[in-house]
């Protein structure tokens, strides 16, 4: 197959890539997510103060292998990190994960995200799926299937936690994006994670729970708080139909439940992303060039909007990237990859600007835990009282610190 290929040979290239270390020193005790919350006795997240992280958290530029400590085992993961990154300016995260079958090497290539990082200034986090008793090839447990299925989303959310407390991220633009079984688990982040994923973005993949009807039919995304979403999918998609119904996941025949999206059905996946994010405007359609059609609901509860690119003949793959003519046709009128970061980067929407020209202030002027050490909390006050002398002072204002709970939503 083309994919095992391509697979092979983008492995073999990553093996330059600078080898990473083993997180331990970001949890202490793992959860099974299912039963509440995915971590238990995490270290300090150490804070972000007005002028950023202090002290700052260095790191060389370029793509590493990382692994991690999970219950599941180490689990290895790709970190890039742009050139523009300086430890001390607080940066946003994107998560890219790869399909089933696949690796993380062969999604940053496929995806094309690592140069977007490098030209737009945010860091790009390539998780590794699992191979199981149960399923022999590489992939993310999106639907919650019980052991020996993996606790991915606990993997996800311990992964997060180690981002922030090693590197100078913004806590409120984590995003996430992946293609096909990547998607989809990106999908699940944005249920079971809402507090923590800002939007998402999945690109041949798209579903709303449950996914499939021969999987878990008890996998729901209730509870959870309205995530903005932008999607892509091919009206041609053999492995995930547009219309629904019969798949192929790497050789596994699977049902899904609900058409991506579909004007004269009563209920398709980008509709009920719409309802569960509060979208009142109604379908909207505009055709965006010849092969692209783009769905859009807005006026969304908290600006969540929801968007499709419906590519016309489009396969099961990435818009704007290589062709892989046994995946099906391949659009170059559109980039995924520049039209999500460009969504991304409107999430979450601008605070209102500073009045009468003085910064307006933080909620909570946040202290570190008592597991930091003493100089990182002086230089944490030092830095504290210099932001407000230089915003007394009349000098530009800065971004309003959302403190989202670090708890599971549902």
């Amino acid at each position: 197959m083309p994919r095992i290929v391509i697979t092979t040979i983008i492995s073999v290239a990553v093996m330059g890539s600078t080898v990473g270390s083993t997180v331990v020193g970001a949890t202490a005790t793992i959860v099974n997510c299912a039963t509440g919350s995915c971590i238990d006795n995490v270290a300090s997240i150490p804070p972000i103060g007005a002028l950023g992280c202090i002290p700052p958290r260095p790191r060389a530029s370029g793509t590493s292998v990382e692994t991690i400590a999970t219950d599941d085992g180490l689990r290895t993961y790709l970190l890039h990190v742009p050139p523009s990154y300086t430890g001390f300016s607080a940066m946003p995260v994107v998560l890219n994960m790869h399909g089933a079958g696949l690796n993380a090497a062969v999604q940053e290539w496929y995806s094309g995200f690592s140069a977007k990082a490098d030209a737009e200034g945010f860091i790009v986090v390539y998780p590794e799926g699992m191979t199981t008793a149960a399923l022999s090839f590489t992939h993310f447990n999106a639907w919650m299937l019980p052991s020996p299925e993996p606790d991915d989303v606990a993997f996800i959310s311990t992964l997060i936690d180690a981002l922030e407390v090693q590197l100078c991220v913004d806590h409120d633009r984590v995003f996430s994006t992946g293609f096909s079984n990547g998607a989809m688990m990106s999908v699940r982040l944005a249920c079971s994670l809402s507090n923590r994923i800002a939007a998402i973005a999945p690109v041949a993949g798209a579903y709303y729970p449950q996914a499939a009807l021969d999987l878990n039919a008890a996998e729901t995304c209730s509870g959870a708080t309205p995530v903005p979403v932008i999607a892509f999918h091919g009206t041609a998609d053999a492995a995930v139909p547009f219309g629904g119904g019969e798949g192929d996941i790497s050789g596994v025949m699977v049902t899904f439940r609900l058409p991506i999206d579909d004007a004269a059905a009563a209920e398709d996946a980008v509709g009920d992303w719409s309802a569960h994010n509060g979208c009142t405007s109604g379908r909207q359609e505009l055709q965006v060039d010849t092969e692209v059609r783009l769905i859009r609901y807005d006026a969304c509860t908290a600006g969540a909007t929801v968007e499709l690119y419906a590519v016309g003949g489009g396969g099961h793959t990435w818009p704007g990237s290589f062709d892989i003519p046994p995946a099906g046709y391949t659009t170059h009128q559109i980039s995924a990859t520049d039209r999500i970061w460009a969504f991304f980067s409107g999430y979450p929407p601008a605070p209102p600007a500073p009045v009468g020209g003085i910064a307006e202030q933080p909620d909570v002027m946040e202290l570190p835990s008592a597991s930091a050490s003493s100089r990182d909390h002086a230089a944490y006050i030092l830095g504290t009282a210099f932001a407000i002398i230089v915003a007394a002072a009349g000098a530009a204002g800065w971004r309003k610190r959302r403190r989202w709970p670090r708890t599971k939503s549902a």
